[in-house]
C-alpha cells in the first residue's frame, strides 16, 4: 500500500520503538527493584538473603547436634520408673 522503502522505514520505526519500550520496562524493574532493596529496605538484597539463609542452615545443624545430645544423655540417664 505504502511502497517497499516507505514499508521498510516504517518497520524500522517500530522495531526501534519496540527496543525502546523494552530497554524502558527493564529500566523500570531495575529501578523499583533497587528501591525496594536500598532505598525502602522493604526486600533484602540478594547478600543479604544469602547470608540469612546461611545463618538458619548452620542453626538447623547445631539443633540437631543438641538434639542428638540430648538423645544420648537421655539414653544414658538411670530410668526413674524403676
Amino acid at each position: 500500500m505504502i511502497g517497499d522503502v516507505a514499508a521498510h522505514q516504517v518497520a524500522n520505526v517500530a522495531r526501534g520503538f519496540l527496543a525502546w519500550g523494552r530497554k524502558a520496562a527493564d529500566a523500570f524493574s531495575q529501578n523499583v527493584a533497587e528501591y525496594l532493596q536500598e532505598e525502602g529496605r522493604d526486600v533484602p538484597t540478594r547478600t543479604e538473603l544469602e547470608e540469612f539463609l546461611e545463618s538458619v542452615d548452620h542453626l538447623r545443624e547445631a539443633t540437631d547436634r543438641l538434639e542428638a545430645r540430648l538423645a544420648r544423655l537421655e539414653s544414658r540417664r538411670p530410668s526413674a520408673t524403676k
